[in-house]
């Protein structure tokens, strides 16, 4: 039977001054109120959590979080078949795992290892996950002692979760190897997933605490960009030999003399890193007019991976990874990269993670990161942003060619020659449209811009509060996941579940981030006449909010605002106020940039041993 949707929600009651609140109440979710795109989500994501779970009871020797992470980060838990790949890709993956079938570059099959290890026949293993993800546990135990693990961490399982992708095996441990870079992405994304926690339409990935320096050497953390959230450094403090702490980026930076040997190359996009892709060639003196938008029918690291192998023969210049936004260059612009054909001498590319026939890894950080992107290349290259696509997605397996004078921002789809047909009908044409020309990324008035609705995914807002190291007095059962039965506009808000620490005395202060402080991730606000605000609703009284604004020295945090309990309020602060805002780290108290990101929305209440639900909705900015 499908399984309803619940929500707990509680309704602070104020009685003669003394905030009181009653017991939680669990209440069903109208069907009407669910998209039914949605709710078949919802459904198959429990179906798969269920499995995971009975994988992992009989099989304890698998870290927790392992199994669940590598399928998030190869398909975000959706079952991949054959037709789920574009045929004319040169890599197929199979399953909720996402393991690799056979393919055109000669890298391992490891979808066919597994089922035969298992004793499954190929069909058997393509037609039912349960089974697949059975097989896939069995085979990672197996791996497991072939290379004489006794207990594992999770943070040890980069050499099985290498050796299961299919992908080269780096032959060195060096940072700069050939295949190290691909591999240390995507073991990065496995523990990112788990160290945040997904809980949105069914996922259950728990929230877990993650040494990350265990995992990885300072320079592959600064090599891969990872912020100090991810570092788990205390009070934004670091010391480290031959590093420092960038308190705008807030990601450490290498300091003194690059090595005589090493292959860097100036990025084209600031922020961008930089691995090159031996797959480019002369644009024979001909001009950047347009840009092309691609899906990478697979994910970051196996797409890098394959761009660095010769045998490929394709490649492009900007890679998107879509938990973060994170971006990998691989062909500097003045540089024909090879991706759309006889269309390639007047384009560049930009390939973004996931598949073109699902909406998985569409999220708003890799939107927000590619359409950075795309506006810097048209300020350089004096491309008009105003001719981007705004229209529906591409039908699948059909080409969609639009005229070359129309638009210059498009997908691989609308480009004549060819066959592929990504980004695809999922991709959202009028949004992109939007943040690339300055608009709203989801609805509003004309002045407004809604940094997150809430009403597909969490957008920036989705990690569990607990996660930056700032938080403070509340436990790591504490939640945020999307709620129809609370919210201010739509069908949907951000709910916040606070639960109180009762290992200490501290009252609450809780940094919920969005994309994890990371500002490169975040959509640009300019400051003169901007504002920045959202709706909030609490559940019990004494709660305080405020926002916490990344800026060109440092991060500043607003005045706190009062919330009174059982309403809505709207809440905003004034960017180009120095009254509003006050020195959090590195700041001075004002907004100096001419452009600041959302660094976090702020929670504080004096302890309590009660639950207190937060909702917000519509985080926007707008002048």
């Amino acid at each position: 039977m499908m399984k309803l949707l619940t929500i707990l929600v509680m309704i602070g009651i104020t009685t003669m001054g003394v905030a009181q609140q009653q017991k939680v109440i669990d209440e069903q979710v109208p069907f009407s109120i669910v998209n039914r795109h949605e709710q078949k989500i919802i459904e198959n994501n429990n179906k798969y959590s269920q499995w995971f779970a009975e994988a992992e009871t009989i099989y304890p020797e698998i870290p927790n979080g392992f199994l669940r992470g590598y399928a998030y980060t190869t398909t975000n838990w959706n079952h991949l078949k054959r037709n789920s790949n574009n045929p004319h890709n040169e890599l197929t993956f199979l399953g909720v795992m996402g393991l690799l079938a056979e393919n055109k570059v000669g890298f391992r099959n490891t979808f066919n290892e597994v089922a035969k290890n298992y004793g499954l026949s190929i069909k058997e293993m393509e037609s039912n996950p349960r089974l697949e993800i059975m097989a896939t546990a069995d085979f990672i135990v197996g791996l497991m002692k072939k290379m004489s693990y006794k207990k594992a961490a999770l943070e040890d399982m980069q050499p099985i979760a290498e050796y299961l992708s299919g992908l080269p095996i780096p032959k060195t441990s060096k940072a700069d190897d050939i295949d190290a870079f691909a591999m240390n992405s995507f073991f990065y994304d496995i523990l990112l997933v788990n160290q945040r926690g997904v809980d949105d339409l069914g996922l259950d990935i728990k929230a877990q605490a993650i040494d990350m320096h265990k995992a990885f050497s300072t320079k592959v953390l600064a090599q891969q960009k990872a912020n100090l959230v991810t570092l788990d450094l205390k009070n934004k403090q670091v010391e480290l030999e031959g590093y420092k702490l960038d308190s705008t980026t807030q990601t450490l930076k290498q300091i003194g003399p690059v090595e005589k040997n090493s292959t860097k190359a100036t990025v084209d996009f600031p922020g961008a890193i930089w691995n090159a892709s031996p797959n480019h060639s002369s644009r024979a003196g001909a001009a950047i007019t347009h840009v092309s938008i691609h899906r990478m029918e697979g994910f970051y690291a196996s797409s890098i991976a394959l761009f660095k192998r010769t045998s490929a023969q394709a490649s492009a210049h900007y890679m998107v990874r879509s938990s973060d936004g994170q971006i990998t260059q691989m062909v500097r612009e003045y540089r024909k990269a090879w991706h759309t054909r006889s269309n390639n001498t007047y384009t560049i590319g930009i390939e973004h993670e996931g598949f073109s026939r699902n909406t998985s890894k569409l999220t708003t950080a890799m939107y927000t990161a590619s359409t950075n992107i795309v506006k810097s290349i048209c300020n350089r290259r004096n491309i008009n942003c105003a001719k981007t696509y705004k229209g529906p997605g591409n039908p699948l397996n059909r080409k969609d060619v639009k005229p070359k004078s129309l638009y210059t921002i498009k997908g691989h789809a609308h480009y004549p020659g060819g066959t592929h047909w990504d980004p695809g009908p999922h991709w959202d044409w009028n949004r992109y449209y939007n943040l690339v020309n300055g608009g709203s990324g989801g609805g509003g008035q004309p002045t407004t811009t809604i940094l997150d609705s809430f009403e597909g995914t969490e957008g920036h807002f989705n990690t569990a509060p607990t996660l930056s190291g700032s938080t403070r007095g509340i436990s790591t059962s504490s939640t945020a996941v999307r709620s129809s039965q609370v919210k201010r506009n739509g069908s949907w808000a951000e709910q916040i579940k606070f639960v109180d620490n009762s290992s200490t005395s501290a009252n609450w202060q809780v940094r919920f981030l969005s994309a994890s402080g990371r500002p490169s991730s975040n959509t640009k606000m300019t400051v003169n006449g901007g504002r920045v605000g959202f709706w909030v609703f609490a559940g019990g009284s004494g709660m305080e909010v405020a926002v916490g604004i990344d800026d060109s020295d440092g991060t500043e945090r607003s005045d706190r605002i009062s919330i009174p309990a059982g309403q809505w309020k709207f809440v905003s602060w004034n960017l180009d106020n120095s009254a509003d805002w006050n020195t959090w780290v590195g700041g001075n108290g004002s907004l100096n940039a001419s452009q600041v990101t959302l660094d976090a929305i702020w929670f504080f209440r004096n302890q309590t041993a009660w639950n207190v639900y937060v909702y917000i909705d519509d985080v926007q900015y707008f002048r």
